[in-house]
Parts: C-alpha cells; structure tokens; sequence
C-alpha cells in the first residue's frame, strides 16, 4: 500500500484513513476505459465507511474508448477540452449516480486526479462535505465544499 506524502507521521504501523481510502481510489482507477486516463473515485460516509467506488467508463454495455470507439480519445483534442465527442462518464460522475442520495450527506469523494469544473458543480449539488485527490500522484489535496 502506497503511503502518500505527508500523511503517515511518526512511523504509524498502518495508513492513514487518507492513504488508504485513496489507495481504494487508485484500486478503482484500474477498472477506467479511457485511453487517456483512467480515474477512480470512492465516497466514503462521514463515519469512515466506503458507499461507492466509481471510475471512468461509459454506461453497462456502452461504447468502449479503449476498443477505440471515442471520438474525442482518437482525436488530437487538449486534454481537459472538448468532451462533446468523449464516450464516457467521470469517475466522480459514477460514484455519484450509483449511490443513495442519502449516503451523499456530509460525505467525503475521494479521487486519483483533482475533479474538473462540471464535475465540482455535480458535488456542490449533491451534499458531498469535501474532496480528497492526489496531485502529481504522490501529494494530497483537500476542497471543503
């Protein structure tokens, strides 16, 4: 398990409820059908227990990006632009979606890269307390929301 900077202090015999509900994330990730890049997600209830994983992909028997079938993934698009053409839903979109709405209250999203703008929009509107995601894969960030 990977203890990411600054969270594991005083030589800890275990990881910090960061290091491992990101390592949950990072876990999730792998599941992600982008070329690009795969994300993973995990909301966790305020009392530290995991509600939803979720990672990039389309829908249940969907178009697949990695069978080649996103135009925006084939295409010489920017990153962070242009997903009109983009096949597939956001880690933070899926965690969403497919949790209760009542687990959403107060809780904490943990994801593999920072959200983006709509996705930040989704966990405003949703009851989501705060976000954790790693920067530069190595460095924790948190948005109070």
């Amino acid at each position: 398990m990977t203890h990411y900077e600054c969270t594991v202090l005083g030589g800890a015999k275990r990881p910090c409820w960061d290091c491992y509900f990101l390592s949950l994330a990072e876990s999730a990730s792998e599941r992600g059908d982008c070329v690009r890049k795969q994300v993973g997600a995990l909301l966790v209830s305020p009392d530290l227990r995991t509600v939803q994983p979720g990672y990039n992909g389309s829908e249940p028997g969907g178009l697949s990006c990695l069978d080649g079938q996103c135009e925006r993934c084939l295409s010489n698009v920017p990153s962070g632009t242009s997903y009109e053409g983009c096949v597939e839903y956001h880690a933070e979109w899926n965690a969403v979606f497919w949790s209760r709405p009542e687990m959403r209250a107060g809780a904490t999203l943990y994801v593999t890269f920072e959200p983006c703008q709509d996705c930040r929009k989704l966990i405003r509107g949703v009851g989501i307390a705060q976000v954790v995601w790693l920067v530069n894969r190595t460095k924790i960030r948190r948005w109070t929301v």
